[in-house]
């Protein structure tokens, strides 16, 4: 398919995953659903979704030596200036995993969706949450709030039942969206 290498190649987990499990919904053909599973579990592994912005995906590719960020081409280590003060990374990533993980939720076992909700706690939650509660008003007044507000319910609309917490962050959320 000319489209999913051009995607491959182009565009990041925002696009990438989604797309290829959407490929998948359409055609049925297997091989799209495994590609999309794997990066979506790499990702649930990983301890962080700052990728580039985008997240862009220019992998897998074999032989690629960077042990789980076939998702992404960029990593910023700890001391890098913006160290978790880049939410639109988070964004970008959090949005394309989640998206493409509810089309594909029935291809994971129950250990896996463990996992990957997890990760939503622990990756993607926890910087959008705490960017659009530490300046509400700021991003309500702004265009960038549902940037990191529609990942953040997406995710939040998987995990609510687990915690009261999330079911709070939850309506927080839709708050938000309405004013914003």
């Amino acid at each position: 398919c000319q489209i999913l290498n051009i995607t491959l190649l182009e565009f990041g987990m925002r696009i990438f995953a989604p797309q290829t499990a959407l490929v998948h919904l359409v055609t049925g053909e297997e091989k799209y659903a495994i590609a999309a599973r794997c990066w979506i579990l790499r990702s649930a592994l990983s301890d962080d979704w700052r990728g580039d912005h985008g997240g862009c995906v220019d992998r897998p590719h074999v032989g690629d030596i960077l042990p789980y960020w076939s998702s992404f081409t960029g990593w910023y280590p700890k001391g890098f200036a913006g160290y978790m003060d880049h939410p639109f990374w988070v964004a970008d990533s959090a949005f394309g995993i989640v998206l493409a993980y509810d089309m594909l939720y029935l291809c994971f076992s129950p250990s896996e969706r463990e996992l990957v909700e997890d990760s939503f706690k622990r990756n993607g939650i926890y910087i959008l949450a705490d960017k659009l509660l530490q300046s509400r008003d700021y991003y309500v007044r702004i265009n960038q709030g549902i940037l990191f507000a529609l990942p953040l319910l997406m995710q939040l609309a998987i995990i609510k039942e687990s915690d009261r917490v999330y079911t709070d962050l939850y309506e927080w959320t839709l708050d938000f969206l309405q004013e914003f």
